[in-house]
């Protein structure tokens, strides 16, 4: 664990009266880590020292989680199966705030323990792709993953100017993958980009059953079809690092959403229904939304 206290706001800009965490964060290539550790109430008024010595009390676990990540490099990436370079350690600065800031990822909580009750640790979904599953010496540490909502890649298209201006309410749009025995789909957080994605297996009767292999890859420029989950689950089914229990439900209503290549997802052209059709399955339009340029 680097400890490199560097506020980034003036100790007039905390609010006095609320509830504070200790607030920090560590770059990474894949976007920031941050780390949210409870104000005791033995804690002195929010200043560079105090935070220093609120996470020095947390070195140990700390150097658990800089171990895992120095060990990502033996995880083919997620996005391209490039492997990722190891990391030497995070460098935490400290970020004076009242709230711990909200980021796209996965969250790990603290009920008690080294962070104390409270305490969080947010990772971006580009990093965890990278990551192996969190070591054995993580588990008796107090500290349990948040539930995430995901959602499942059904299909990718390519559908010409033609094939879009034809899209109504009331039409069928048939997903053509869906009619083979080896159709495998894409489990995913909302938000990733297009690459990511574990593979799951559609069963007929309704949900997916996550299955082993490589993440799921989309065509740049593709359509894709995604429906959310029912229910929120445990990021490591998400990320691969262990099975789920049983078979996923999905939610009923899916949308039609233009890949916009490395950047991630561009437009949501149509909302509506998963519908089974004979042995595969299609998207049952039930609204549209006004349709992108070609190119944006």
């Amino acid at each position: 664990m680097n400890t490199v206290v560097e506020p980034r706001a003036t100790l007039s800009q905390q609010e006095p009266g609320l509830a504070m965490h200790w607030d920090y964060e560590a770059g990474t290539p894949w976007g920031p880590v941050r780390l949210a550790l409870h104000a005791a109430s033995a804690d002195g008024p929010p200043c560079a020292a105090q935070a220093a010595l609120r996470l020095q009390a947390s070195a140990a676990w700390l150097d658990v989680v800089d171990a895992w990540l120095a060990g990502g490099g033996s995880r083919a990436g997620g996005q391209g199966g490039a492997p990722a370079p190891p990391m030497d350690g995070l460098d935490w600065v400290w970020r004076p705030r009242t709230t711990a800031p909200v980021e796209p990822g996965a969250v790990w909580v603290c009920a008690a323990g080294p962070l104390g009750e409270g305490g969080r640790l947010a990772l971006p979904w580009s990093l965890l792709r990278q990551l192996p599953a969190p070591p054995l010496s993580a588990l008796g540490l107090g500290l349990a993953w948040e539930p995430v909502a995901a959602e499942c890649l059904l299909a990718t298209l390519d559908l010409s100017e033609a094939e879009e201006a034809a899209l109504e309410p009331g039409g069928l749009l048939l997903l053509p993958a869906s009619f083979s025995s080896e159709w495998r789909a894409g489990l995913r957080a909302p938000g990733e980009t297009a690459a990511a994605g574990r593979p799951v297996a559609w069963r007929h009767g309704g949900g997916v059953r996550p299955t082993e292999g490589p993440p799921a890859m989309v065509p740049p420029g593709a359509w894709q079809v995604c429906a959310p989950l029912a229910h929120a689950v445990d990021p490591g089914i998400v990320l691969g690092w262990w099975g789920g229990e049983g078979c996923l439900g999905l939610a009923p209503a899916a949308t039609l959403t233009r890949c916009d290549g490395a950047a991630g997802r561009g437009w949501a052209l149509a909302q509506g229904r998963l519908t089974p059709w004979g042995q595969g399955l299609g998207l049952l339009v039930e609204a549209l939304a006004p349709r992108p340029a070609r190119g944006d």
